[in-house]
């Protein structure tokens, strides 16, 4: 599917700025648009050695490098679904995604409005390189209800062997409540390499 490049400002990557799911989205997708060759892409924004991992696997680190930047998220829980008066469906909680010994973890799904057994959970926050950071977006909710937390987004820098190989799995977006008014799902994890 062909990624289409938004530009990033610098007020929004300045130190001390929080990193909203929307900025982790372009963050994720510029890359694979600019490697695409959008038209709208900056072509200084190009890193020669960026790679975005799908799915689940084996990630084999390229000849004569030692060293890598890992940016990965957790599946975004998805919404919760209720109708007035009624304690609704919790959505699925996204699952963790995984890299080497890294973990990003999976957002909670959200709960109906009137379910007073449960509060709304914030998302997860991973402390990591540049601070504490939200991954990929939650689900919306259905009806009376709330919206699905956003997945644990991690930033680290790795020391590897040229040729090593490291296992890995994307965390999927949790399923949307289907009670009364259907939600939204939660937005799949990411893993994001640069060497």
């Amino acid at each position: 599917m062909k990624k289409i490049f938004v530009p990033i400002s610098e007020l929004e990557i300045t130190e001390g700025s929080p990193l909203l799911s929307n900025l982790a989205f372009r963050m994720r997708d510029n890359p694979i648009s600019a490697a695409q060759f959008d038209a709208t892409a900056i072509p200084i924004l190009r890193h020669e050695n960026q790679e975005s991992l799908t799915g689940s696997g084996v990630w084999t680190v390229p000849d004569e490098v030692e060293r890598v930047k890992v940016i990965l998220s957790g599946g975004g829980g998805g919404g919760g679904s209720g109708v007035f008066n009624d304690k609704g469906e919790r959505g699925a909680d996204g699952a963790d995604t995984t890299f080497g010994s890294l973990t990003a973890p999976g957002g909670r799904g959200g709960v109906g409005v009137y379910d007073s057994s449960s509060v709304f959970e914030n998302g997860p926050t991973v402390s990591s390189l540049n601070g504490l950071f939200t991954g990929a977006q939650g689900g919306a909710p259905g009806g009376f209800a709330q919206e699905g937390s956003p997945g644990g987004m991690r930033i680290e820098i790795v020391d590897v062997t040229p040729l090593q190989n490291i296992s890995y799995s994307i965390g999927s977006g949790g399923a949307g409540a289907t009670y009364g008014i259907n939600a939204k799902a939660g937005r799949d994890g990411f893993i994001l390499i640069e060497d």
